[in-house]
């Protein structure tokens, strides 16, 4: 499961109707994200970038495409690292649902740096184990689980729960496709005593 900020998202796929948004209303969106972008008005702009991935993810539209690659050439003009590393992290989940899994990668390389230059810990861990499940998708299972356990320390210093039951399911998961089944089994026990509390709420 890839990681939406600090939690877990799902995507809309289905794509049967022609999404205007793009053609109707992105280009109002960006002249008001440079606006409150000069204006330092960074929360207000953190909002457009939600609003335009939410929009983007319902078809993959080209012109969102084109959005984030000419608002990244520009990086220099945004000097708030939480702002690039959104931007990054949108563009590395459009292109994970578009198949190219190498830039995807990325993209999630680039806004985990940005993440980091912002101190926003579990956003960092959040694209860490983004690239993990890249990684696990390239059929890297060692490197993906490096990139797992990096993510573990964080997420239990910031008491995530679900993303610290994500993120040992997702280690179970990579040591299955590399037959050491103990400790896939060892992560899976971990995983459902975190899930189990979320669950039942007990």
């Amino acid at each position: 499961t890839l990681f939406f900020l600090a939690g877990i998202f799902t995507v809309n796929t289905s794509f049967a109707f022609q999404n205007t948004w793009a053609k109707d209303s992105l280009a109002f969106y960006e002249k008001q994200f440079w606006k409150l972008v000069n204006a330092k008005k960074s929360e207000e702009a953190q909002k457009i970038i939600f609003l335009i991935e939410d929009k983007a993810l319902e078809n993959l539209d080209s012109k969102y495409f084109d959005f984030y690659e000419s608002t990244l050439k520009k990086e220099n003009e945004i000097p708030y690292p939480e702002l690039l590393g959104d931007l990054q992290r949108a563009r590395g989940t459009m292109e994970f649902y578009r198949g190219d899994i190498l830039a995807s990668k990325s993209a999630f390389k680039k806004a985990r740096m940005h993440y980091e230059k912002a101190k926003l810990s579990n956003r960092v861990a959040g694209m860490t184990m983004n690239i993990g499940i890249m990684q696990e998708k390239g059929g890297f299972f060692d490197s993906a689980i490096l990139n797992y356990r990096e993510a573990l320390p964080i997420f239990e210093k910031e008491k995530d729960i679900p993303s610290l039951a994500s993120v040992n399911e997702n280690i179970g998961l990579a040591y299955i496709q590399i037959s050491e089944n103990q400790k896939a089994l060892d992560y899976f026990m971990k995983a459902d005593s975190l899930f189990k509390p979320i669950v039942t709420g007990k």
